[in-house]
């Protein structure tokens, strides 16, 4: 009865709150946008590769929601144009249910009005999972059956895309993103899954005190599926760019607190901890969170150079 009662709730996550739950939403994305836009790809100084953990409504034990993510960033300049590489790969556990994104970005970035606009491209596959393992579902009736609970394992995978435009002005930045443009819908022929686009926004201006070798940037960001939109109001603070730390708060579901470090001079450590807001506050202890990077010089630029002949001096 408990196994069939964390089911249901899980599944209520997931399900009754479209788009929200489909994509995991990440503390630490201040310090990688490229996860969420592809636009931002490529505006990173050198090669930036970044691990994000989450592991969600702690207190739920083992069928607690647990997401993993790699990002891979990658600028290149050839002859005075700016692009941007990438790859992302993403596994969403939550109960029965496992969702694994693997996806590759291009960004092409350009001068605008002052400054600098980049639009950017992520193609893919989504793959969908249920496995029930070792536990059966128990119907109320023994000889009934529901088309829409698989009674083995079901995998499936279908084309997944999003696009991403984001603009840079000064100490000013603004991106606005589409996730699953084209509305994927891995399953069996009786049971589909369905990720509806969602629209992932931000906006954010950066504050430097040179004295006190401290940098102050708040940001908004949103999320929307049109139906449901939910804001993120905060702000992250650098310190002689060592120390890192951040607080954001979610309307309604979470107020999160953050804090890292710069080590070794190409990398970073960072972790999370988020109380929850929402109905489930007492439910669950929280959730806990965990990023790090590494920046690489891999040497892909190519530079304008000018030649002069002798014939000429």
């Amino acid at each position: 009865m408990r196994s069939i009662t964390l089911f249901v709730l899980l599944c209520s996550i997931a399900l009754s709150t479209p788009g929200l739950a489909q994509s995991p939403r990440y503390n630490f994305v201040y310090l990688e946008r490229a996860a969420i836009n592809p636009a931002y790809l490529g505006t990173t100084e050198m090669t930036k590769v970044s691990l994000f953990f989450k592991n969600q409504y702690m207190s739920f034990g083992k069928n607690a929601p647990q997401t993993m993510s790699l990002c891979g960033n990658i600028p290149i300049q050839y002859y005075g144009t700016k692009h941007g590489l990438g790859l992302f790969i993403q596994s969403d556990k939550i109960g029965y249910f496992t969702q694994v994104n693997a996806l590759a970005g291009y960004a092409y970035h350009f001068p605008f009005r002052g400054g600098e606009l980049s639009v950017g491209a992520y193609m893919g596959i989504i793959n969908h999972n249920v496995d029930f393992g070792n536990d059966s579902w128990n119907y109320p009736d023994d000889n009934g059956s529901d088309p829409v609970v698989p009674l083995r394992t079901d995998n499936s995978s279908a084309f997944d895309m999003g696009l991403g435009v984001a603009y840079f002005y000064q100490k000013l930045t603004a991106g606005l993103s589409v996730s699953h443009l084209n509305s994927p819908s891995p399953g069996q022929s009786n049971v589909k899954f369905n990720f509806k686009p969602e629209i992932l926004g931000n906006l954010s201006y950066k504050f430097e005190i040179e004295s006190l070798s401290l940098g102050l940037e708040p940001e908004i960001n949103m999320r929307s599926t049109i139906a449901t939109t939910q804001i993120g109001l905060g702000t992250q603070c650098w310190l002689q760019e060592k120390y890192w730390g951040g607080l954001t708060y979610w309307t309604k579901d979470a107020l999160a607190l953050m804090g890292g470090i710069k080590f070794m001079d190409f990398a970073f450590l960072g972790v999370s901890y988020e109380y929850p807001l929402s109905g489930l506050a007492g439910t669950n202890t929280g959730s806990f969170e965990m990023y790090l990077s590494a920046n690489f010089d891999v040497g892909l630029q190519k530079m304008k150079r000018k030649y002069i002949s002798i014939r000429y001096l």
